[in-house]
């Protein structure tokens, strides 16, 4: 990947980060969404959110432990191990949605922003990407199949006006078949 995906908060990424290890520590080949879920039960907010929300997130963490232990089959420990994500995982991450403004070098949307971007050298907007906010950036590409609802500015331009704002132009002359063309 050249460009990091939409960015996360930073406990988010270490949360990311901690399934990959408890797949890795537990010699997994694959992981999962039940490795993420586990690795969620270990940050303290998503912990506080949980069990105000009704969840006895100490039994979570007992269920998911003996699912991760039935599900996944260890590699061997003479064989190295590096997880590659689940085709679910992947789709979890890459489909993340989020709500706030984001500034940052380089971007690629994959998932759902709704939030102004900035992005002061390259913002892409992938065909899998929704985009609901304006976007300040130096180069903008947005591929087949994306959605981009809002305005896009040019950084480090003169005219740093949306579209709508820009004067139209004047209209070419109109010129009949017999004109002549000039050299």
């Amino acid at each position: 990947m050249s460009k990091p995906p939409v960015p996360f908060a930073p406990e988010t990424l270490e949360t990311i980060q901690r399934a990959f290890r408890l797949a890795t520590d537990r010699r997994h080949d694959t992981v999962g969404l039940e490795h993420l879920l586990r690795a969620i039960t270990d940050e303290p907010q998503a912990r506080a959110l949980l069990a105000t929300c009704g969840v006895k997130v100490e039994a979570l963490r007992k269920q998911v432990d003996e699912v991760l232990a039935k599900a996944f089959t260890p590699v061997p420990a003479t064989t190295a191990v590096e997880p590659e994500p689940s085709v679910g995982f992947d789709r979890v991450i890459q489909q993340a949605v989020v709500h706030a403004d984001i500034k940052v070098g380089d971007i690629e949307i994959r998932g759902q922003v709704y939030g102004n971007v900035e992005a002061q050298r390259q913002a892409e907007i992938l065909s899998t990407g929704f985009l609901r906010g304006d976007i300040h950036s130096g180069v903008l590409i947005v591929q087949a199949g994306a959605t981009f609802e809002g305005r896009s500015h040019k950084l480090g331009s003169a005219l740093n006006q949306s579209f709508a704002e820009a004067p139209m132009p004047e209209p070419a002359p109109q010129r009949s078949g017999t004109d002549e063309l000039i050299q």
